[in-house]
C-alpha cells in the first residue's frame, strides 16, 4: 500500500498489502489534510498510520472509548467558557484535575 496513492475518504476499500494480501482500509484525512490510512485487522484491531510514520495499534473497544471522550471533551469545553473573558482564561483552575465520566456524558 503506497500511502501517496489517491484513495477515496470516508469509505471502506479493499487494497494490496506490500506482500499481496488483501488488506481493509479506510482512509481519512487529518486537520492538515494530510492521509490517514486506516486498516482493519481480521483480530478487530485498527492500525491508523500516516506516510512515514510507525502506526497506532488500537482496538474497537478503544476506538468507541475515544469517541466518548471526545464527545465529554466537548461539553468540558463549553463549560470552561464561563471562565473566559476578553483578557483570557481566569479562575478556570477549579476544574483542574475534576474527572469527567465520559460514559455519563
Amino acid at each position: 500500500m503506497t500511502m501517496g496513492a489517491s484513495y477515496p475518504r470516508n469509505k471502506i476499500i479493499v487494497i494490496e498489502s506490500e506482500i499481496g494480501e488483501p488488506v481493509v482500509a479506510g482512509f481519512v484525512d487529518d486537520l492538515k489534510g494530510k492521509q490517514l490510512a486506516v486498516k482493519f485487522e481480521v483480530d478487530g484491531s485498527i492500525n491508523i498510520s500516516s506516510d512515514g510514520e510507525e502506526p497506532i495499534r488500537i482496538t474497537k473497544h478503544t476506538a468507541r472509548m475515544i469517541a466518548n471522550l471526545s464527545d465529554a471533551a466537548g461539553h468540558v469545553w463549553i463549560e470552561l467558557q464561563r471562565y473566559r473573558s476578553i483578557d483570557g482564561w481566569a479562575d478556570w483552575e477549579e476544574m483542574a484535575f475534576r474527572p469527567v465520566d465520559a460514559a455519563q456524558r
